[in-house]
């Protein structure tokens, strides 16, 4: 019977799309189940993606007769036009309007659902699976329910210029770093939907200064996770309790030989935290073997931690981004595609989350034998300059910053704030694996130009 209840709420259905053309993003004329709703839906994208506005009724109605659509021609060669009138008459202001939105929702991510699955079943059908190939099957097979269902329909106006909570500065809504400089060069902070990459040579420091970055975070009271592609758990947790926990390098092993003594010591940190100002912040440390984790391993894991603890990660830290799995081309043996794609990975997925996501990434062979690095040293530098929000440089460490227990950082390229490539200089306390801010006084020393940097190593070498 055409007057059925699924033809009355695909009417409705067609009706919301009309009025919302956004809609036609997500929708494929396959899933009206009615065949004039349908075509009708089919003509209406067409005119709409043309002409950028939704046909009228007798422009429907025309388009469907010159083009002798047989769905339309009764069994006496008359169109029905009573049908059209029928579908394009109805009102949607004579319904709730939560209830529209809700149920067309609901419907649609039903059809979607039901899409993807067809997909996913044609898709292993057509695949042959062996003991080589069943990670990427199982990638890509993830990747066909989670795009095909991955959609937002919440509208979203974007900001209004005569609105001035909308011209919120950046830095008011931003998580501190930890330090002051840092700070300066993002224009605030830690934002949301922001990717920001370290970039040095081999054993320059980049873990390091990672794991430091997430020391401050947690001190701050920030929820932090570390991804390590790198070194082992064990590893890093050495590394952050040295620095967090203020544990002697040398005495660490001895510490943790008793673990009543350590978790005295973790629980007084939790309680005091140093100042008694904040409340660490929620921290996790998780390993996955080298060049096995994808974006897509990541945010599983992410979002199991977060709904089981109900909680949101401030900061998420790679460790370090060359090293992930390119799951969208997973053998590729262009270094350059690899980077880009999985440098845009990650940023979408510091967007999906909503978080702020810092990770590094190594520098080429001439940016490693240099004491000025620029952008073209970062190791496939545009695949990553077009894609982050942030770039920093490690800079090499010279004997100068050796002896004196020195690091020095320098912006190469960042979104929100002028640029500045005046490197900056920190303590580095190998003691407890700590970096740290230096004051005025010591940075007037240590603070020296590319210049100076030259002639002091020349002087070294004279020596």
């Amino acid at each position: 019977m055409l007057l059925n209840q699924n033809l009355m709420n695909e009417k409705i259905f067609l009706k919301f799309i009309f009025e919302n053309p956004t809609m036609f993003d997500f929708m494929q004329t396959d899933y009206f189940e009615n065949e004039y709703i349908k075509d009708i839906y089919k003509i209406s994208k067409k005119f709409f993606l043309k002409y950028h506005k939704i046909p009228e009724t007798e422009q429907i109605t025309q388009i469907i007769k010159s083009s002798e659509n047989k769905n339309f021609i009764d069994d006496e060669g008359n169109y029905k036009e009573d049908v059209i009138q029928m579908i394009m008459s109805t009102r949607l202001n004579e319904y709730d309007q939560n209830w529209v939105r809700e149920s067309f929702e609901t419907w649609l991510k039903f059809k979607n659902l039901d899409m993807s699955i067809l997909n996913l079943v044609t898709y292993i059908k057509s695949t042959k699976i062996t003991e080589e190939n069943i990670n990427d099957v199982i990638h890509n097979s993830i990747d066909i329910i989670q795009k095909k269902n991955s959609i937002d329909l919440d509208f979203d106006e974007g900001s209004d210029f005569f609105n001035s909570q909308d011209h919120i500065s950046v830095k008011n809504i931003a998580n501190p770093t930890g330090y002051n400089w840092l700070d300066r060069q993002l224009g605030g902070g830690w934002t949301q939907k922001q990717l920001v990459v370290f970039a040095g040579a081999p054993k320059s420091g980049k873990s390091q200064i990672l794991a430091n970055l997430a020391v401050k975070a947690v001190e701050n009271g920030l929820n932090c996770c570390i991804i390590t592609l790198e070194m082992s758990e064990q590893i890093y947790i050495k590394r952050l309790a040295i620095n967090y926990l203020d544990i002697d390098i040398d005495e660490y092993d001895d510490i943790t030989n008793d673990p009543a003594r350590l978790q005295q010591i973790i629980e007084s940190k939790k309680v005091s935290n140093g100042n008694g100002l904040k409340v660490p912040g929620i921290f996790r440390i998780k390993e996955f073997p080298t060049g096995s984790a994808s974006t897509l391993d990541i945010e599983n894991y992410i979002n199991k931690i977060q709904d089981k603890y109900d909680m949101k990660f401030n900061l998420i830290i790679i460790d370090y981004l060359n090293i992930m799995k390119n799951w969208r081309n997973p053998n590729t043996e262009n270094l350059y595609l690899k980077i880009k794609q999985i440098a845009e990975d990650v940023r979408a997925l510091s967007q999906r989350l909503e978080t702020c996501i810092v990770t590094a990434t190594q520098l080429n062979r001439a940016g490693s034998s240099t004491s000025n690095i620029q952008m073209t040293d970062v190791s496939e530098s545009m695949g990553i300059v077009q894609t982050v929000d942030a770039l920093f440089a490690i800079l090499n460490r010279d004997d100068f910053d050796i002896s004196n227990g020195t690091i020095r950082l320098k912006q190469l390229a960042v979104r929100n704030v002028p640029p500045d490539e005046t490197p900056e200089t920190f303590n580095l306390n190998q003691k407890h694996l700590r970096i740290e801010e230096m004051n005025n006084l010591n940075k007037n020393i240590f603070n020296r130009s590319d210049s100076e940097n030259e002639s002091q190593n020349n002087e070294l070498w004279n020596f």
